[in-house]
């Protein structure tokens, strides 16, 4: 397989190395010249957890030529489509586009160039770009990789075997599954943003531990009401934001995703990292926002995550500081 790495970033890069390490035909693809140019002079570095040096070439998106074996993308939600239009003229009738993207992005894709191109994927491990030519691989996990109808063939089989040299990995019948779980547990994490704390400090607040239940309980009946089978991972268990609830249990969960983030390099999410360092618009509107639009389109109230979503734009655009007050007025509308 030839890969073309669409975003060389947190998730990419991680990817793109390691697939590089272990001798595959691997090219970067990325829109900021000076990580491009820093690969080509010096390779791209991944340290934290595990080091690896990735001596594969990197072009800008506007010199991608084609045709594309394998095209992973591991771009923003918010930069699917732009992603789309860039390789979309280089695939064929054998291509594969293998989606790395937190949010529901594979059944988006699919509608565009055809299910039977498209492999979805969920990422369960922490990574962040750092600098030009810098990828930090934050804490180990998984990868899930899956045909958007549960099929099995030996394209996905191939995939599974080579990521499973970087990582474990899963073949899954229901990746959209995962990926709805991953929503759900997601407005948890967007919840932590708006504080500017480490996460683990954030979770070791009941108060704060109330506000985030009540977003994630009502992410899940989102997700019921849309038909998602929704899917555990480590440390998630959609399960525990049911009714009844079940408070030591939840209190267990949220003591186990507090110890995770205060052992690792990576003690605060994407989003806050946004938000706090890199001062630039998050996935939110694309993430906890598609949440929204699917419950707006079935029918189904959402006004936690609405709100939760109305406060980071307030961040975003400098009108609201990143502070506790924030999740005691994100429990109000809880009520």
């Amino acid at each position: 397989m030839r890969f073309h790495v669409v975003g060389a970033g947190a998730i990419g890069g991680v990817t793109g190395a390691f697939l590089n390490k272990d001798r595959e035909d691997v090219t970067f693809v990325d829109v900021v010249p000076e990580h491009v140019a820093e690969i080509n002079a010096h390779g791209l570095r991944v340290d934290g957890v595990r080091h690896v040096w990735a001596g594969a070439p990197a072009i800008l998106a506007e010199d991608l030529t084609g045709p594309i074996d394998v095209a992973i993308l591991a771009v923003k939600s918010q930069d699917t489509d732009a992603a789309l239009d860039l390789i979309e003229q280089h695939l064929t009738e054998e291509s594969t586009v293998v989606s790395l993207q937190n949010g529901l992005n594979p059944d988006r894709i699919a509608a565009r160039i055809g299910a039977e191109r498209v492999i979805g994927g969920f990422v369960n491990f922490a990574a962040d770009y750092i600098e030009p030519g810098l990828v930090r691989y934050s804490g180990a996990g998984e990868y899930y990789l899956g045909r958007l109808d549960g099929s099995t063939d030996a394209t996905l089989v191939g995939l599974v075997t080579r990521f499973s040299r970087i990582m474990d990995t899963t073949l899954t019948t229901n990746v959209m599954g995962y990926l709805w779980s991953k929503e759900c547990y997601g407005s948890l994490l967007v919840g932590t943003a708006l504080v500017d704390a480490p996460v683990h400090e954030i979770l070791a607040r009941s108060d704060a531990r109330a506000a985030l239940t009540a977003a994630v309980a009502e992410a899940i009946t989102i997700a019921d009401g849309c038909g998602a089978t929704l899917e555990p991972f480590d440390p998630f268990d959609p399960d525990l934001f049911r009714s009844p609830l079940d408070t030591t249990a939840l209190d267990a969960l949220y003591d186990e995703i507090a110890a995770r983030f205060r052992g690792r390099p990576k003690q605060h999410t994407g989003i806050w990292r946004d938000l706090a360092v890199r001062k630039r618009p998050t996935e939110v509107p694309w993430l906890t926002g598609e949440l929204v639009r699917r419950a707006e389109a079935a029918g189904i109230p959402a006004p936690i995550n609405t709100r939760l979503i109305q406060m980071i734009a307030d961040i975003e655009r400098g009108e609201r500081t990143m502070n506790w007050d924030n999740l005691q007025q994100l429990a109000t509308t809880t009520s």
